[in-house]
């Protein structure tokens, strides 16, 4: 009753209707869509939880510890104790309703672990290419020594080939250890590319020493695991290597990582097998033939790539065609995502909607080549679906990981102008653009999409 009479009293007066419709307005915009994602998403990631930066997987902040009721301390310490014995997927059903970023201190670092180590197993196998790679680019004989979260690079044990010319000290991941790894890879490689440097010493655990291998696989370089100070972390190796069908998700790591690295510094070294159990019966080269690829975008071209590739253009009205004739991988190009041949309506969807889709279906991996926008944010929908992204930010990585849309996504953003820690070079020093030419980051891609390719291109 209260409000008819409101609505009518109004009516009659003008001026009084202004006022109210723009307060009854300003009301509204309060709970418009946009703005409230956007305080959400500063309370959620805000401070502790803030999304990985280029410095590393999170910023290195230290939420505080609440005090919790007697039943909820005996949860956590019993989460902790699994998480001890590497029982990850048993600690999940115990903390399976929480969400990480609702915990508070060593808690939300543990729920990060709990939910990122086994996700991070799972796509492990997609990160490494059938075979090592030829250098992506003229390499430096400097080292890029890598320190887990916590350790000191004082505290050398190893043999460091070459001249240290970079450290970088890897920060804790409070939130997913999974999405955390990719940022690591990111600034490893950017660290590389920047210093002209040809290896990595990986000190620390398995996820230190497998991301320094990625980096290395990716470049073409090498890298050396030191875990002399490390027991726990030498003893999941032997563990895994000993019986590796039933090794934990973190052996699965330390034994993928021992076998991509190029040394391996430890009591258990001189038995780790180099090859999987599949690829030791494999003839590989029985295997190898020319890779037919897919390219939507004139900015591409195959012919400049190491190993030979098989390049055949797609076009808006014939492309079903092509990828029904069979294709080994699908490459895009930011500016053929962005035009509007490729963004036109196709029904329900545009027609790039419909190539990723038919993609999909016929099981050809995809990837994106977008490092030279200045945001993800036009085209982000065809990133969260494709298998590799070359992203233009460090930030973009971040937005990428949602492994209910691609499990195996890799992504990488290697731009001039992200901060870089510790680097020596000054702010008014960097360039915009990518540290990678148009032919560098096309090989970049295609070693991200593991592409079975023969011998190199004489």
């Amino acid at each position: 009753t209260e409000a008819a009479e409101l609505v009518h009293g109004v009516n009659a007066d003008p001026a009084r209707f202004d006022e109210l419709s723009l307060q009854a307005a300003a009301f509204a915009r309060t709970y418009d869509a946009r703005r409230v994602v956007a305080q959400w998403l500063a309370l959620v990631l805000g401070d502790a939880g803030a999304p990985p930066s280029a410095h590393g997987p999170a910023r290195e902040s230290h939420p505080l510890e609440v005090s919790q009721p007697p039943a909820q301390r005996e949860k956590w310490a019993e989460i902790g104790s699994l998480v001890s014995m590497d029982r990850l997927v048993q600690a999940q059903e115990l903390l399976e309703e929480d969400l990480p970023w609702r915990h508070a201190g060593s808690q939300r670092r543990v729920a990060g672990e709990v939910f990122g180590i086994p996700a991070l197993r799972q796509r492990a196998h997609h990160l490494f290419g059938p075979r090592a790679h030829e250098p992506l680019r003229e390499l430096g004989t400097g080292t890029v020594v890598v320190c887990a979260p916590g350790l000191d690079p004082g505290s050398l044990t190893g043999h460091v080939a070459g001249e240290v010319v970079s450290t970088v000290r890897l920060t804790e991941a409070w939130d997913d250890a999974n999405e955390a790894f990719d940022a690591w890879v990111d600034l490893i490689t950017r660290k590389a590319l920047l210093t002209d440097a040809g290896s990595f010493y990986a000190m620390g655990d398995e996820v230190t020493a497998l991301a320094c291998a990625v980096a290395a696989h990716r470049l073409g370089g090498s890298s050396v695991w030191d875990m002399t100070g490390d027991t726990a972390t030498a003893e999941r190796l032997a563990a895994a290597v000993c019986d590796p069908h039933r090794a934990t998700d973190r052996g699965v790591l330390a034994l993928m990582a021992g076998r991509w690295s190029h040394q391996a510094d430890s009591a258990f070294a001189e038995v780790l097998d180099r090859r999987s159990p599949i690829e030791a019966r494999v003839h590989r080269p029985l295997l190898r033939r020319t890779p037919r690829v897919g390219l939507i975008g004139t900015e591409l071209d195959v012919s400049s790539t190491m190993r030979p590739l098989d390049g055949t253009t797609l076009e808006p009205d014939t492309w079903q065609a092509g990828i029904r004739r069979g294709l080994d991988a699908l490459l895009i190009s930011g500016p053929a995502a962005r035009s509007t041949d490729w963004t036109a309506p196709a029904g329900s969807a545009t027609v790039l909607d419909r190539v990723v889709t038919e993609a999909r279906r016929y099981n050809v991996p995809i990837g994106l080549i977008d490092d030279q926008a200045a945001s993800l944010e036009p085209v982000l929908p065809i990133a969260r679906r494709a298998d590799a992204v070359l992203a233009p930010g460090a930030e973009d990585v971040a937005r990428l990981h949602d492994r209910r849309l691609v499990s195996s996504q890799v992504a990488t953003a290697l731009p001039v102008d992200q901060p870089l820690g510790d680097s020596t070079a000054q702010d008014g020093d960097l360039q915009t653009g990518s540290l990678l030419n148009r032919s560098e980051a096309l090989e970049l891609v295609v070693r991200m999409l593991r592409i079975n390719q023969a011998g190199p291109a004489t």
